[in-house]
């Protein structure tokens, strides 16, 4: 007996005790209600925040499909500015803009490598205005001094860039015996035979002064 009983004991030891379960009665059913409640409106909104990310994504996706592949968004007006030597129709022909084309598809970068393999164009920039205006910026070279060459000129800047041939000097100063080592390469810098001459502008200025 003495056996069942110490069995019986330790049993009950071992069971926890009502006291023992720790329940938080101190928090009221209301005040649990409002958390879940407020769980589930947390979960709630980032469903909306995530579906209405996904519908504005799939509209402006489709928005620029639309532009893209429709007449809404056309160059209407192409702007020149910058331009000295050169007029605005040889800009924008150089530049191979046209009226009409789709504004988001145009090629600007190409745009402005074609602008700068003229010979008078040292910095070119081509930039697209919403919704039907492409704008063209050029920097021109200017021209400084004019080479003497067997009864003709050839017209160069401050960095002895070469810009074109002349018949004339015009009112540049003019620079003799300088002949080219390889012929004249419009756009390209002056080379000379006594090239060590014209490598500065400082030397070229104080030549003439």
């Amino acid at each position: 007996m003495d056996e069942y009983k110490k069995f019986f004991e330790q049993r009950d030891r071992q069971r926890p005790r009502l006291e023992d379960v720790q329940v938080d009665m101190a928090v009221p059913v209301e005040e649990r209600q409002k958390k879940r409640k407020g769980r589930r409106t947390s979960r709630r909104r980032r469903f909306l925040m995530f579906l209405l990310t996904l519908i504005l994504l799939i509209a402006g996706s489709g928005g620029l499909f639309y532009a893209h592949t429709h007449d809404m968004l056309n160059i209407e007006e192409i702007q020149v500015s910058g331009n000295v030597h050169y007029e605005t129709g040889q800009i924008v022909e150089m530049a191979g803009a046209v009226t009409g084309q789709r504004l988001l598809t145009e090629d600007t970068g190409a745009m402005e490598e074609a602008l700068l393999r003229a010979p008078y164009i040292k910095a070119a920039t081509v930039s697209k205005r919403l919704p039907h205006t492409l704008k063209i910026t050029v920097i021109e070279r200017e021209e400084a001094y004019a080479v003497s060459l067997a009864g003709s000129y050839v017209l160069i800047d401050q960095d002895a860039y070469t810009l074109r041939k002349a018949n004339s000097s015009g009112d540049l100063i003019v620079i003799e015996d300088f002949f080219p080592e390889k012929g004249v390469r419009l756009g390209e810098t002056y080379q000379a035979e006594n090239q060590a001459f014209l490598d500065t502008k400082p030397q070229i200025s104080a030549f003439m002064a």
